[in-house]
């Protein structure tokens, strides 16, 4: 089983990139298997002056990309209009094989899980915004095991209010990426990027207090059953209270041999397994190929 995760909002070769885990699996005839594919994290939009609306940031996506925060925006004679305001970009969505079927959210759904490719985070660019404004706020890229937090400017100013990545234990929630927070100039500047989804989650970028600064989201986190530096959850976790066991085998009791695990930073398999890319751009992928029968 191959699987990538999908990129944050904004898909381009600067993106908030998904992460890449392969592994083999024996299953007896008549296993059922639940194929999640994560959703490439979604652009915000500008404001619009005719209308007097806010920059929107972008929706959250499948699998658990946050959503991006609102622009602020206004006709005061020292601020540009609501449309030079683009609302935060969304994060990407994980990648994952359940054992348990239902919504995506579904906290019965999201325990089984036995392997997750995680998501990037949001983030913008210069092409977007505008000339006077920093070239890329990126947000995180999956880095395996854990999550690469956000940016802010190149200056790296305000660093505490970047998105920060998923690990195997924290994050905004499990499996879930947080929502990038709203301008905090309420008549002036960008929204913020949403977290990627992935095994936990990242979080979203946060408000700069009345500073006007785009702040990038935290990417998701990857999980392999059975994969050394993984960190499975015990069956009777809960909603409320998620009990890890410190070791890297799923309680079901599938685990996978000769698996690999591969950061959106590096070079990884194509879909096709012909060529490879660094990191997965737009949408994710799943990948299931058949090896013997016994």
């Amino acid at each position: 089983i191959e699987l990538w995760g999908a990129s944050g909002g904004n898909a381009s070769s600067d993106s908030g990139k998904g992460g890449y885990v392969s592994g083999q699996i024996y299953l007896s005839k008549g296993t059922s298997l639940y194929v999640y594919v994560g959703e490439a994290g979604q652009n915000g939009i500008f404001g619009d002056d005719i209308t007097l609306q806010n920059g929107r940031g972008g929706l959250a996506t499948f699998n658990g990309g946050g959503a991006g925060g609102t622009a602020g925006g206004g006709l005061l004679e020292f601020v540009k209009p609501y449309s030079g305001y683009l609302g935060g970009p969304s994060g990407g969505g994980a990648t994952d094989i359940r054992l348990v079927a239902g919504d995506w959210d579904f906290f019965d759904s999201l325990k089984s899980r036995i392997m997750v490719a995680g998501g990037g985070g949001g983030f913008h660019n210069n092409l977007q915004i505008g000339a006077g404004e920093p070239n890329i706020i990126m947000g995180g890229n999956n880095l395996g095991l854990v999550g690469e937090d956000g940016s802010t400017l190149v200056f790296e100013k305000y660093t505490n209010k970047r998105g920060i990545g998923g690990t195997q234990t924290t994050g905004y929630d499990f499996g879930i990426g947080g929502t990038g927070s709203d301008t905090g100039i309420s008549y002036a500047c960008h929204g913020h990027g949403g977290g990627g989804g992935g095994y936990y989650g990242g979080t979203g970028g946060l408000d700069t207090g009345g500073n006007c600064y785009i702040i990038g989201g935290g990417a998701g986190s990857s999980f392999i059953s059975g994969y050394d530096g993984c960190n499975a959850i015990s069956k009777e976790s809960t909603e409320e209270q998620i009990i890890h066991t410190d070791q890297p085998n799923h309680y079901s009791g599938y685990i996978f041999t000769d698996a690999n695990m591969i950061a959106g930073t590096s070079s990884m398999p194509t879909y096709n397994g012909n060529s490879s890319m660094i990191g997965n751009i737009g949408n994710g992928y799943a990948k299931i190929t058949f090896i013997d029968s016994i």
